[in-house]
């Protein structure tokens, strides 16, 4: 009645062991004075606690005596407070300062979030689910779906009444309509004696109709109590109501309590059986469930009230909570289930024998999912013939290191791998003599042992330790080394000793960089481990076939200068003592540097990711697979070693086919997963396709693994060939193995089906020696193949990202953190290939999370993905010869129907920066952030860096400029000598960045526009600046300023040298200008320009200096040099079927790019006659049009005057064209309208103008409208579109009136660009940037309707909300819009095929999405049974829990006497609490001297002996509550 009270949503809980209350219990103390408080003192909801009390009586518990039950609430309280303080006593003598943040842990993943992972578990794993029924949900469930994705994927309904644990249905979200409640409708055909038990919220009964099939359902969700358990009575109610209403869809998930031995108020198995078999009811497991198939395993640990229920962890599988607890029901004359699983992992997977809950599964029920099949619509159950599912995966990452390569990881990571990188890069005053590290002791000692194994020239290595190595200093001169490493004295014997695999298992060397057990952070064990393991330590090991005994060092290999030519001959003839030598100092320095980086700490997280990453890695892949891909026909990994081949759960649901030649060695072998029960006659056909390979390519025994295999569809036999591949690292045996494998299967008479899933080793960017993606891509489409990427593929759709970190013994491929996306191996390694005639595909994913999803630029392994390759999953349909023939008719019908109705058009703004890199924000990379915030926060807040002037931009560098200018001729040098004056005492941020004052001045602007960039002849000369792509490099100042100086006024370029270019400023254009400054605007532009520069210099190399001109570069790349190539690449791999593509903003180096892509394949390219440097562009399908024309000035002529004035040279292209296919003529325009001048409304004028005197009813306009949001002079918003369209019949891809919420633009300018005015910083983007609705297609609505509208900015038709662009990928600030037009005067349906376009079931891979919504329903019922305290039930998953119990129960055992722990004062303290409350206290001093003299172990015995009769079960709203014991 006290543990937990509740009141409008607030908690308030006892200071107690057996609840989560959040003060400090651990001074007997103040927890007592703390629970006199609580009990006596505290009001709560109009309440004190000692209020909830309710008086004990004998009818109800017989074993309380006559005087017993007169002063039962005393006596209530007494003995409670005496059991909640021998807890206390127990726990700090067990695990004194240790407990109450384990419980803290604990109450935190089980109680406080728990709902909260609850919903985590249901959106990760059930989303696709059509109906959850969850019972005993507590009420802060709703706050954590809130939080959670959950509300995305389904409805969620609750009982109009509800209690504090309540029934719920999820329905997929917008499946169902016309959903009822009918909860106290079925709940009043209850029995009567049933209907009086029945809680609030333990039944939830709904109707709903299927929007798919128009049938309605009667959907329930109940949860039973043991003791009173009414599931045969609420069945029958379900069932009368749904006969009453004639609904024969009746489903009911419920925890159905069932019990093995049944007491008063139970239902056994036996007796649900037959009430089911009686009334034509059926189970998800079956007619007659086995009470061995549990759905329950835990049991109650000494640490809770009801200690005769109370059982050791060993005894749970035979003492405990066991048992089939939870079914799904249904009628047996209209359901079957056709695949029923449990789970109690939260990942689809149920592991036997495993207790639960768990930290990760907070509910002591399972998961039950069934899929319901329709019996009156006996289709196929869900395996379709005409589909195949499958996947490719390499599975390795991590082998023996953990810290190899970068992972995603915890910000503790994070700062050690920092750190670490910190101290290799830049040690500093750490980078100390070797001899301090690996000291002149150990060398004794080393030598010692090595004399010992009578290594030959140890005097020689002495000599190098005494004269070389001791004097080294660590970092510079020995672990950045370049000689050592391509000596190989540190990687070979890392390479040879790291962790040898033995007879008996792993042997591992005492190092940072591997999973070794025992702690090393002391540099004196580690040195004493070390020397035992290399010189004293016997390991068995296979050799030459059979097993022998060897010391370690006895498995070192000379290092020959034939193989490795940097190595000396002296070196050679002393390898084994030198490679010894160094090793020894490599790990010295290794955990020197982790003891320095992260002390005390970095062990913890070393053996955090060697359990991941390492140790587990087998078990966490198996559980990605019976996870997410057990419904797969067939699995290709590579890669793979012996470990996984054991997992038991792998082959429950696979046949595990490895290939005949097994490389244990490497342990790395491709191999293939069958699913069980669908194929036969398999048989491998490895040797038969490696015959045919040419030359000798890069392959190892266990690289290819292929077999024959035959599988029944419709009845009929159906051959595959499949096969699995690991190419080498540079992918150059990748098209000799695929050559080999076509020449293979071209003799295979009958043909077989080909399915190839490979690690290809394909690169975006290959070098001469690596296989490129785009030529491999071109090769297989020669051979008739195709990819589950298509023919071709997006090099930017990467399936690998890691980057190789300064903890391991190749330091020359070590990345930097703030390196890792532009250093890191980001490549599009993985595919599936097959050929063209066999498949078409359905569907292709990419996970990298072991979650099905693909997190884009996130750097993998990670600790809960343990590979660094994502998985490849694809569905392929195969049609059989009459499917093709009819597939080839629908298609020309398709194709017919989409000429004569259906255009698709796209439009794109492809600006971005056109000189500037850093101009615009950016959804960048970490190095990117970091620089950019760091910009931003000292320009808002420069602090100390506000110097003055002069302090950058030097009187030296002034006398130099003045003498320059004086060189030009420009009048008004002298009087901008003045300014300086005034100039070089202003602060650099505040007087010259931000100065909103100087920035109206437009000196900048105006500076900067004319000498940022210049062109002549497509040749491009860039100023010496940050605003730019110069190339030159800038961090020296000095060099900076020589070259500034050099480019502005001595390069000619154009006939011009660049101060030519500047133009004067007027104040009739700027006002802000005073008449001096006017008079001599050009030396002032000049002046402040340079100063601006320098400014900028300065800011850079204080933020980011030594890194950011390598950012700038690579953005420069991306974003700059290559912008146009990547759009070529985007249309063409996304918009390549496109009918008319509007391009606006191009730059004038389009053309070259497409020059050397494949978008002239795809498009007619048609450009204006007159261009300006950003043009709009319109590309036609190749072939599909004719007689084309430019008609830009005769549109353009039929402009207003002043929009005509306005319009600049490409701003707008207009062209008419007949399409082959209907014969009709289309006038098609881009436009690009420019805010402040803006005439779009003109530009539609003027194509309808033209149209109608052409008589064209068919004309296009795709536009940069650039709309905005607040207008001022020029501009054009979204409203006075609006009007302007419905006033002249033309219509929107956004429809008639478009929101302006449908934003295509999300960007705002930095503070590294001129107008600072407008910069804002990443935050204040979604509220102070650009966005908004820019970009539209607009036609006559009499001719055209829109059927489809499409936003994309990733270039891979998909946009992503509220993300901010242009980026790396996406190099524009524009999202591409696309619309699929029908014409209204030809209503045809559109092409997409209507039985084939709902594709998203939650079995994907087996079901065709239409025929899944017609036949089967998954179906998930799931109790969550709260956890009322933290130690109520045991915790498998928490070790400190495990050592907690035991020694608990060794402690209540203790001959400690109560009173010791009771004090006789807190007892008196008692005492006058009760007498203030008038109860009557003479039977607690009897009661009290009865208890005090017991032993901690006499009192826990009379409880146990007790029974239930000292526990009364209550409800405190609608929670049952354990009272306090009263037996004595």
């Amino acid at each position: 009645m006290t543990n937990t009270l509740t009141h409008d949503n607030d908690v308030l809980m006892r200071p107690s062991v057996l609840n989560c209350y959040e003060g400090n219990m651990e001074n007997m103390e103040k927890w007592w004075g703390a629970w006199m408080n609580f009990v006596f003192k505290t009001e709560f909801g109009g309440k004190a606690p000692w209020e909830h009390l309710v008086p004990l009586r004998t009818a109800a518990v017989p074993a309380l005596s006559a005087e017993e039950e007169q002063a039962s609430l005393p006596l209530q309280t007494l003995v409670g407070a005496i059991y909640d303080a021998v807890l206390v006593h127990l726990m700090n003598h067990v695990a004194g300062g240790t407990w109450e943040s384990l419980r803290s842990d604990m109450c935190t993943k089980l109680v406080r979030s728990r709902s909260k992972r609850v919903a985590s578990i249901l959106t990760s794993s059930y989303r696709s689910s059509d109906v959850v029924c969850l019972q005993d949900v507590q009420s802060d469930f709703m706050k954590a779906t809130a939080d959670s994705q959950l509300a995305d994927y389904f409805d969620i309904h609750y009982a109009a009444r509800n209690g504090s644990a309540s029934s719920l249905i999820l329905l997929k979200r917008g499946a169902y309509e016309q959903v009822e409640e009918v909860t106290n409708s079925v709940a009043s055909l209850l029995a009567p004696t049933a209907k009086e038990s029945l809680q609030d919220g333990e039944l939830l009964s709904i109707t709903a109709v299927s929007k798919a099939t128009k049938e309605t359902y009667l959907l329930s969700s109940f949860s039973a109590t043991p003791g009173r358990n009414i599931i045969s009575n609420v069945l029958d109610a379900v069932r009368s109501y749904a006969s009453s209403h004639r609904i024969t869809r009746h489903i009911v998930g419920s925890h159905a309590a069932l019990v093995g031995t049944p007491e008063v108020g139970d239902v056994d198995i036996p007796a649900i059986t037959t009430y089911l078999n009686d009334n034509g009811l059926g189970t998800c497991f079956g007619p007659r469930p086995d009470p061995r198939n549990i759905t329950t395993l835990t049991g109650r640990t000494h640490l809770q009230p009801k200690m005769n229920k109370a059982v050791s962890f060993k005894e749970i599988t035979t003492k405990g909570e066991r048992g089939l607890k939870d079914l799904i029901f249904f009628p047996n004359t209209h359901f079957t289930s056709v695949q029923t699983t449990k789970d109690n992992t939260g990942r689809r997977m149920f592991l036997e024998e495993s207790v639960f809950p768990s930290t990760e599964f907070p509910s002591m029920h399972g998961i039950v999912s069934t899929i319901l099949q329709h019996k009156d619509r006996p289709e196929q159950p869900p395996t379709n013939v005409s589909d195949i599912t499958t996947m490719t995966w390499n599975i390795a990452a991590v082998n023996n290191n953990p810290f190899e390569y970068w992972i995603s990881g915890t910000e503790e990571y994070n700062s050690l791998m920092d750190n670490v990188a910190n101290f290799i890069t830049s040690p500093g005053e750490l980078d100390i003599p070797v001899g301090r590290v690996f000291t002149q002791e150990m060398w004794e000692d080393l030598e010692s042992v090595m004399k010992e194994v009578g290594w030959e020239g140890i005097d020689v290595v002495a000599q190098m330790w005494e004269e070389d190595f001791k004097k080294r200093r660590i970092i510079s001169e020995l672990m950045n080394d370049s000689l050592i490493g391509k000596k190989r004295l540190a990687s070979m014997p890392d390479r040879v000793t790291n962790t040898i695999t033995t007879t008996s298992g792993l042997a591992m060397r005492p190092t940072v960089i591997n999973c070794y057990e025992g702690s090393i952070a002391d540099m004196n064990k580690w040195w004493v481990a070390w020397k035992k393991f290399m010189f004293k330590t016997a390991i068995n090991v296979q050799s030459k076939g059979s097993a022998k005994d060897k010391l370690v060092w006895m498995l070192l290999k000379p290092i020959t200068k034939a193989k490795y030519p940097a190595i000396t001959e002296e070196e050679e003839r002393v390898s084994l003592p030198l490679q010894t030598l160094v090793g020894a100092i490599f790990d010295a320095i290794l955990v020197h540097i982790m003891n320095h980086a992260s002390p005390g700490v970095w062990e913890g997280i070393r053996g955090e990711m060697c359990d991941k990453l390492n140790l587990n890695k087998e078990t966490t892949i198996v559980e990605i697979i019976n996870r997410n891909y057990y419904n797969n026909d067939v699995l290709f990994l590579q890669e793979v070693g012996t470990g996984l081949l054991g997992a038991p759960l792998l082959h429950s649901d696979f046949t595990v086919k490895r290939p005949e030649k097994w490389d244990s060695a490497r342990n790395q072998n491709s191999v293939i997963l069958l699913r069980k029960h669908e194929w036969s006659n398999v048989r491998e056909v490895t040797a038969r396709v490696l015959d045919h390979i040419e030359g000798k390519p890069p392959i190892a025994d266990g690289d290819l693994f292929a077999l024959m295999a035959t599988r029944i569809e419709n009845g009929a036999p159906v051959r595959y060939l499949l096969a699995s591949f690991h190419g080498d690292t540079n992918g150059l045996a990748t098209i000799p193995v695929v050559e080999a494998m076509h020449k293979y299967a071209a003799t295979l008479t009958p043909h077989h089906k080909l399915v190839f899933g490979m690690d290809a080793n394909t690169y975006e960017h290959p070098m001469p020696d690596q296989q490129g993606v785009e030529d491999f891509a071109k090769y297989y489409v020669s051979k008739n193949l195709t990819s589950c990427y298509g023919d071709n593929p997006d090099p930017t759709n990467y399936t690998t990202f890691h980057a190789r970190t300064h903890l391991q013994p190749q330091l020359n491929k070590a990345v930097a953190i703030k390196d890792r996306d532009l250093k890191g191996d980001k490549n599009p390694k993985d595919h599936i290939l097959f050929f063209k005639k066999d498949f078409v595909v359905l569907s292709t994913t990419k996970d990298n999370t072991g979650e099905r999803l693909y997190k884009e630029g996130m750097v993998f392994p990670t600790l809960a993905f343990p590979s660094d390759h994502g998985i490849t999953s694809t569905v392929l349909k195969y049609p059989s010869v009459s499917d093709m023939r009819r597939e080839e008719k629908n298609k020309e019908k398709a194709e017919v129907a989409k000429k004569r109705s259906l255009i698709e058009v796209v439009s794109w703004s492809v600006a971005s920066m056109t000189e500037n890199p850093f101009e615009y924000w950016m959804s960048g990379s970490e190095s990117y952030d970091r620089l950019m915030d760091s910009v931003s926060s000292l320009v808002v807040a420069p602090g100390e860096f506000d110097v003055q002037v002069s302090r950058v931009f030097t009187e030296e560098m002034w006398s130099e400029l003045r003498s320059a200018m004086k060189g030009t001729g420009w009048s008004g040098v002298e009087a901008v000598s003045d300014m300086w004056e005034d100039y070089k005492h202003k602060r650099i941020v505040s007087g010259i960045l931000a100065n909103k004052k100087l920035i109206a001045k437009k000196l900048i602007i105006a500076f900067d526009k004319m000498t940022n960039t210049l062109t002549h002849d497509n040749d491009v000369l860039m100023r010496p600046s940050v605003l730019n792509c110069y190339e030159g490099n800038m961090e020296n100042m000095e060099k900076w300023w020589g070259a500034w100086m050099n480019f502005v006024f001595k390069t000619e370029f154009g006939g011009k040298a660049p101060w030519e270019h500047l133009v004067p400023l007027r104040t009739a254009a700027v006002p802000a200008l005073s008449a001096e400054e006017e008079q001599a605007s050009l030396p002032l532009q000049t002046l402040v320009g340079a100063i601006y520069d320098a400014v900028l210099v300065h800011l850079m190399n204080h933020v980011a200096g030594g890194t950011w001109e390598s950012l700038r570069s690579d953005m420069c790349t991306k974003l700059v040099r290559s912008r146009s190539k990547r759009v070529a690449s985007i249309l063409t791999s996304s918009y390549r079927s496109s009918d008319v593509v509007c391009l606006q903003d191009v730059q004038s180096d389009f053309m070259k790019a497409t020059a050397d892509s494949q978008l002239a394949d795809y498009f007619d390219i048609h450009y204006a006659a007159r261009n300006g440097s950003a043009s709009s562009l319109i590309l036609l399908k190749r072939g599909a049009y004719e007689q084309v024309e430019e008609v830009t000035n005769s549109v353009a002529s039929l402009l207003a005057p002043t929009a005509k004035e306005s319009l600049q040279d490409g701003e707008l292209l207009s062209i008419t064209a007949v399409s082959k296919a209907t014969k009709e003529t289309y006038l098609l325009s881009s436009f690009s309208a420019t805010p402040g001048r803006n005439i779009i409304s003109n530009v539609l004028d003027a194509v309808r103008s033209y149209a109608s005197s052409h008589r064209i009813t068919r004309h296009i306009v795709g536009s940069h409208a650039a709309l905005v949001g607040t207008p001022e002079v020029g501009d054009v918003d979204i409203p006075a579109i609006t009007t302007y369209l419905n006033d002249n019949g033309l219509g929107t891809c956004f429809g008639p009136r478009p929101d302006p919420r449908n934003i295509t633009t999300l960007t705002g300018r930095t503070h590294l660009q001129p107008k600072m005015n407008k910069a804002v910083s990443f935050k204040e983007i979604t509220t102070k940037g650009e966005r908004g609705l820019k970009d539209l297609i607009f036609f006559p609505n009499t001719h055209f309707t829109s059927v489809q509208t499409t936003k994309d900015n990733t270039g891979r038709r998909m946009f992503l909300e509220e993300s901010v662009f242009p980026s790396t990928e996406f190099p524009s600030m524009h999202g591409i819009v696309s619309t699929i037009l029908q014409h209204k005067d030809r209503p045809e349906q559109p092409p997409t095929n209507v039985s084939d376009i709902t594709t998203m079931t939650w079995n994907i891979a087996a079901v065709r999405p239409n025929e899944a919504r017609k036949k089967l329903l998954s179906v998930v019922s799931w109790d969550t049974s709260p956890i009322l305290h933290p130690f109520d039930y045991p915790l498998h998953d928490v070790m400190e829990y495990d050592s907690l119990e035991d020694d608990w129960r060794k402690a209540a055992a203790s001959t400690v006497l109560v009173d010791t722990i009771v004090t006789s004062e807190m007892i008196d303290e008692l005492k006058e609490h009760m007498r203030q409350l008038m109860w009557d206290v003479a039977n607690v001093d009897h009661t009290w001297e009865s208890i005090k003299s017991n032993t901690v172990a006499e009192f826990y015995e009379k409880r146990k002996r007790c029974g239930a009769a000292d526990l009364v079960t209550r409800r405190v709203n609608g929670v049952r509550r354990p009272s306090v014991l009263t037996c004595t």
